[in-house]
């Protein structure tokens, strides 16, 4: 009651708008004379094959009655007296990850939540990924195009969260089936697009790396190259909890570029972890097919303040 605006942004209502156009039953939006006139219009056909009014496009000739059954109970129920429409669209569920905003939440927290659970991902793993990821990106150096934004610093944390699913299927090469199950599951508060994208993320967190996937994405080189720093941290972490646990990195330091990786260090911290040691090396295997060059700087306490 008492709406001060109402706005239409499906396509349905858009369809509805052109329809009352057409037929001069409006000169803009959609009221509730013009919907019930076009009832009346509608009702004078006996099978929606039959159905042929100015401004129906023919994909819309099955749905418009039932669509406007729909318009008509919203515009009762609500006692909307005119409706506007949006030109542009609203992403499907962003009204649902809006409303947990609104109560200082995000429903996307709660769906990498759920997702982790459903697939019965251990907590302890997340856990201490996540939260060495947020060391790492303290310790981050990056040009300035590449700069982490909050946006790209929850994907890290999301990718940390959700990177073991996969094991659910199978535990060799669970990274591809972790990326596969977070593309194709239901998400509330994702896009699609981010659904692509936190899959995409996952799929690299680990061994070979696939960076054709990112090429693949709907973004900008700017952005693409955020979304590669995103994969270097969460593969960084991934490497860091080897030992099952949240690793010092008092004296580590990681720089990014657009053409190089150097993750830097003492060689005390490196000899005392031998299996991140080895599991670094390997990295800089994988590195070493792309067009970016990984380097570790470790060396003597004193090298590094001289080089610094």
């Amino acid at each position: 009651k008492n709406w001060k605006f109402a706005i239409g942004s499906a396509g349905t209502f858009k369809a509805l708008e052109n329809i009352l156009k057409e037929n001069q039953l409006t000169s803009e939006g959609i009221n509730p004379s013009g919907l019930k006139a076009l009832k009346k219009l509608l009702l004078q056909y006996t099978h929606m094959d039959q159905i042929e009014l100015a401004g129906l496009k023919p994909s819309r000739q099955k749905s418009i009655l039932p669509g406007l059954a729909i318009a008509l109970a919203i515009f009762e129920a609500m006692e909307i007296k005119d409706m506007q429409i949006s030109r542009g669209g609203l992403r499907e569920g962003i009204l649902y990850d809006l409303l947990g905003r609104v109560h200082n939440e995000d429903v996307r927290a709660r769906s990498v939540t759920a997702i982790r659970k459903r697939y019965q991902s251990n907590s302890h793993h997340p856990r201490i990924m996540s939260k060495t990821a947020e060391k790492l990106l303290k310790k981050l150096h990056c040009e300035q195009d590449m700069q982490l934004e909050l946006s790209s610093q929850q994907l890290v944390h999301w990718a940390s969260q959700t990177c073991q699913i996969g094991l659910a299927i199978n535990h060799s090469q669970y990274h591809i089936h972790s990326a596969y199950l977070l593309e194709h599951s239901e998400l509330n508060g994702f896009s699609l697009k981010d659904h692509k994208l936190l899959a995409v993320i996952v799929a690299n967190h680990r061994r070979k790396l696939n960076l054709q996937l990112v090429e693949n994405l709907p973004y900008s080189e700017s952005q693409k190259r955020q979304v590669m720093a995103v994969i270097v941290i969460v593969r960084l972490a991934h490497i860091l909890v080897q030992a099952g646990q949240i690793e010092s990195l008092k004296n580590i330091s990681l720089q990014i570029t657009s053409s190089e990786i150097k993750l830097s260090g003492t060689m005390k911290w490196l000899k005392k972890r031998p299996l991140i040691h080895h599991a670094l090396l390997l990295e800089k295997q994988y590195w070493e097919i792309t067009k970016i060059s990984f380097i570790l700087n470790f060396a003597t306490k004193s090298n590094i303040a001289v080089a610094q």
